[in-house]
């Protein structure tokens, strides 16, 4: 009796167990059944071709240095005898920045001048008797060969007296002195540094696609690494005519110097716009489908979703330009285009 009722337990939970299947395969057919419905009209979103000059950021990174940054050297050789503007001081062109004892120059310089008087004398004396013909012109010759030789002499050691007064070659501020007072210098010892940062210069390496969109006088936005929301304004002042053993052309940019913090050998973001000169077909990014590497647009045309191939011309972050069969101000498809098929009706949606 008791297998019996446990025969019978069995068949019934067997039971149980097929209907409840058959149950959720009904439930899943017609799940199936209703996501392949085709859904009769596809909610879209628009916008409107627009037609205008397409615009593109080029961006370099380069390193900001002054203007002009040169090492001073002194003509002579001698003691320094005094040291006149400090470290961080502006000089002007021509201030004097050393003075070398010029002592034993001062000395050749009083024989020279000596020699030079005395030759000068002679020379006249001479000159005097030519007419007398007491002289002859060889004498005549080699007396004017000496004051000649004796004025040169002259005029060489003076030049050495007024190079013992080192000048600034060019404006700008000292940063940094190389010796100190006492110190013996020469032609190949440097004396100190000086930098103009009135003006800052950029130099760039930029390639073949890029160099044929600039030109001279070109303005560029220069950001500072360092202080990312200050944009400076400078200008290209020079592209090189011919390229550099890696095929890169050099480019200058020079730009003022607008604020005191700014320094040489500052990293910057350059940003140079470039903008075409016709009018273009300007598409956001988001509108555009690529099936087996080609591009298709989908315009609305009769309240229906037409796809249109079309070619890339150029890029930025945010849009392409275009070419292909749109018309002017033609609507275009930007939400919804991946679940459409070419002549699928739509309904555009606003919210």
């Amino acid at each position: 009796m008791k297998s019996l009722w446990s025969i019978i337990i069995s068949l019934l939970l067997l039971a149980l167990i097929v209907v409840t299947l058959m149950h959720n395969k009904k439930e899943i057919e017609l799940k199936v059944e209703y996501a392949e419905k085709k859904i009769a009209v596809i909610p879209v979103r628009t916008t409107r071709l627009q037609a205008g000059y397409f615009t593109n950021d080029l961006k370099f990174t380069g390193i900001i240095r002054p203007i002009s940054s040169i090492y001073v050297n002194a003509a002579v050789q001698g003691e320094i005898e005094q040291i006149f503007p400090e470290v961080g001081e502006r000089v002007n062109q021509q201030t004097t920045l050393i003075k070398v004892d010029d002592k034993y120059l001062q000395a050749e310089y009083k024989i020279d001048q000596q020699n030079y008087e005395l030759a000068q004398r002679n020379l006249k004396r001479i000159e005097s008797l030519k007419d007398e013909n007491a002289v002859t012109g060889q004498q005549l010759d080699q007396l004017e060969n000496q004051a000649q030789s004796s004025e040169i002499k002259k005029g060489i050691t003076e030049k050495r007296l007024n190079e013992t007064w080192v000048k600034a070659p060019i404006k700008g501020v000292i940063n940094q002195f190389f010796v100190e007072k006492g110190a013996l210098i020469g032609p190949t010892v440097p004396i100190c540094e000086i930098v103009d940062i009135s003006r800052f210069k950029i130099s760039l390496k930029v390639a073949e696609k890029d160099v044929v969109n600039l030109h001279k006088g070109q303005k560029v936005n220069i950001i500072p690494q360092s202080n990312p929301d200050k944009i400076f304004e400078g200008k290209i002042k020079y592209i090189s005519l011919n390229a550099d053993f890696a095929l890169q052309y050099t480019v200058e940019i020079e730009l003022e110097n607008q604020a005191d913090w700014l320094r040489g050998g500052m990293v910057c973001d350059i940003q140079i716009q470039i903008k075409d000169d016709d009018l273009g077909k300007i598409v956001p990014k988001k509108c555009v489908i690529n099936t087996n590497h080609k591009m298709y647009i989908y315009a609305v045309r009769k309240g229906k979703a037409v796809r249109t191939e079309v070619v890339i011309l150029d890029e930025n972050e945010e849009s392409y330009k275009v070419e292909g069969d749109l018309a002017k101000d033609e609507e275009i498809i930007v939400e919804g285009q991946s679940k459409l098929s070419d002549g699928d009706p739509i309904k555009i949606i606003t919210s």
